[in-house]
């Protein structure tokens, strides 16, 4: 299930290993 809210969080992110440990994160709860 994709959170809107999730995805504008993220995308200001550019390093990739940074943004992979938010989605993780957000994964794992």
């Amino acid at each position: 299930k994709s959170d809107p809210n999730f995805a504008d969080k993220v995308r200001h992110i550019r390093d990739p290993k940074n943004r992979m440990a938010v989605v993780w994160a957000h994964c794992k709860t």
